[in-house]
This record gives structure tokens, C-alpha cells and sequence, in this order.
């Protein structure tokens, strides 16, 4: 897909993913800000699975990979530390091939998942629809429906650089006070943790390596940020602004709008690193989503997808170089 200002974005039916988003800055020189594997074919022969991918039946973490539903319990592939993340290792989406098609401006993505696939009930159909727009902005609209009642957070996992630079020099800005607290194993148990004047908190900017020293035990296991953003928003379901991140030097860009309460912002030692001569501090995702383990949790808004209800969810991202 392109535009007439230089944008064009890459997207791969193996996972529905999205594989380069460039931009010609104004010099004309063009600057990639998608980190994955040189080949296409790469994304399916190497463990890099998850960049770029369109992540579900459920974004993060479930709890012991379980959830009870309507008075049953569903056992779900664990596929970390007895969790399930990211819809359960081979269940996922981004190990699905999806089908495509053209509609109007937009590539339109489709897969049918079955009932009982990675142990959540229901056929569900999910189509996601890409299109640009000559604001430099990629949209990215997610559509679900199931025959059963079910649990679903739909998210893209892209991970950005910026002028190729270590991560911890680029600058951040995160539109929350708040984050879900977190367990040892990294899930989340219905609590909430105020972040103002913490190192977690994003608002005011600060580079991201400001506080990636901290002595906060998930900080410090992480090397980096692993982290459920609240997003302080004005309306349900509007598409609504959560987060930017900046290079001061370079001038490049990434602003981040979903109509999602939450953001995983994932900015580690090892986020992005495609190999072992690959740079520490690569790469930074940008994770638009409902709030991790919310099927066990019932302070959180709710994942609940009803029997042959129609769900919307929508992510942006714009570009600046």
C-alpha cells in the first residue's frame, strides 16, 4: 500500500503482519521504521513469529491458561510459565496464513479460527483491514464474531525503530497515571498501580532509558518496559490518542491512537533482537489492547464476546520523518 507522499507499508498474509512501513523524509532519503527479518520467508522459518503479527484469540497473558464462562471451565494452551500468551504458541494468529483480497483502498485479511483452537469455544471469523491515507497514517481495523460466547483482545505487535537507533535514547510519551499491577510471572491479578512520579510513568516524555536502571523488580527482570498502560480516554470506542514516540535528531515519528483502554509498551533489552549479533535495545512495540488476564478478572473491562455479537477495535499509527 501506498500514498502519493512516499508512505508505503508491506503487509504479509502469514500472520496477517505487517513487514515495513517507510517514509521519505525531506530529504528524500527513505527511512524504514518496521525491525523484522530481511526475507519474508524469514518470518516463517526463524522464531521471530510474532513481529508485525495480528495477535489473538487473546493479546498477552490469561492467568494458568484458564477462564470460567458461563459456569464451565476452559483450559487453554499454556505456552509460558503454565500462562497463555498471545493465543497459546501454535494456536495464535500470527502462526495462521489468512486469507486476502482487495476492497476498495484497503487489503482485507480473513481467518476462520475453530471451536475449541488453543481451547477457546467458539468458531470465530476475525478480518482485519489495513489502508493508508495520505497523512501518512496507517489504519488498521479489526472486525470478530463467534457462534459461542467467548473472550477476545485483538492487537498488531509491530516492533519499531527509529533511525536505527538504541531505544533507550529515543524519547516517549504515554497518555496514563495508571497501570495493572502485576504478579512474579508477569500477570495481571485485577489491581491497579498508580504511576505518577514513578519509572514507569511516560507523562511528561522522557527517553526511554531514563529509568530503565530502576531497581523495580519488573524493570529490572525485563531490562526495560513489559507494561499494561490505562489509557486516560474520553469516549468508548472512539479511536483516541495513547501514546508517541519520538527521535529528537532524526525528527522521526510514531504517534499511536486505538479505541482500546490499554497499551503494552514493550521496550526491553530484547525487544526487536532478530539473532544473537542483532543489537540489545533494537526494537519497541507500540501494543494497543484490552487489559492482560481479563477473563479472570473482573475489575478490568471486559473481553466477554458474545454469541454472534459484532466486535470493532481499531489501532493508528502515523508516521513523521
Amino acid at each position: 500500500m501506498s500514498n502519493n507522499n512516499g508512505f508505503e507499508v508491506d503487509v504479509l498474509d502469514y500472520g496477517a503482519r505487517i513487514i515495513s512501513a517507510r517514509l521519505k523524509n525531506t530529504k528524500g532519503a527513505v527511512k524504514e521504521f518496521i525491525v523484522g527479518p530481511e526475507n519474508p520467508e524469514d518470518y516463517y522459518l526463524t522464531k521471530f513469529s510474532y513481529s508485525g503479527a495480528t495477535i489473538g484469540r487473546y493479546a498477552n497473558r490469561i492467568g494458568e491458561a484458564k477462564f470460567n464462562l458461563n459456569g464451565k471451565e476452559y483450559l487453554l494452551n499454556a505456552n509460558q510459565n503454565g500462562h497463555c500468551l498471545h493465543g497459546g504458541g501454535d494456536a495464535g494468529f500470527h502462526n495462521k496464513i489468512w486469507d486476502s483480497y482487495i476492497e476498495n483502498n484497503s487489503l482485507v485479511l480473513k481467518l476462520n479460527s475453530p471451536d475449541g483452537a488453543g481451547g477457546f469455544p467458539g468458531n470465530m471469523t476475525v478480518t482485519v483491514k489495513y489502508s493508508v491515507d495520505e497523512n501518512n497514517c496507517l489504519n488498521i481495523e479489526y472486525f470478530a464474531q463467534s457462534d459461542k460466547d467467548t473472550h477476545c483482545c485483538l492487537t498488531n505487535h509491530a516492533y519499531f525503530n527509529l533511525n536505527d537507533k538504541d531505544t533507550r535514547g529515543l524519547y516517549a510519551y504515554i497518555n496514563s497515571d495508571t497501570i495493572t499491577k502485576l504478579d512474579k510471572d508477569f500477570v495481571a491479578r485485577g489491581e491497579y498501580c498508580d504511576i505518577i512520579d514513578t519509572p514507569y510513568s511516560f507523562n511528561p516524555e522522557k527517553q526511554i532509558g531514563k529509568d530503565i536502571s530502576s531497581d523495580d523488580y519488573f524493570i529490572q527482570n525485563r531490562s526495560g518496559y513489559d507494561t499494561n498502560y490505562c489509557i486516560k480516554r474520553n469516549a468508548k470506542n472512539n479511536v483516541e490518542f495513547c501514546a508517541y514516540v519520538c527521535d529528537k535528531e532524526s525528527g522521526m515519528k510514531i504517534e499511536c491512537y486505538s479505541t482500546m483502554p490499554g497499551l503494552q509498551f514493550y521496550a526491553t533489552k530484547n525487544s526487536g533482537k532478530l539473532n544473537e549479533q542483532t543489537k540489545d535495545y533494537n526494537g519497541f512495540c507500540l501494543e494497543p489492547q484490552y487489559y492482560p488476564n481479563s477473563p479472570n478478572c473482573p475489575t478490568y473491562p471486559t473481553t466477554l464476546l458474545k454469541k454472534d455479537e459484532d466486535r470493532f477495535c481499531a489501532i493508528k499509527y502515523n508516521f513523521f520523518c
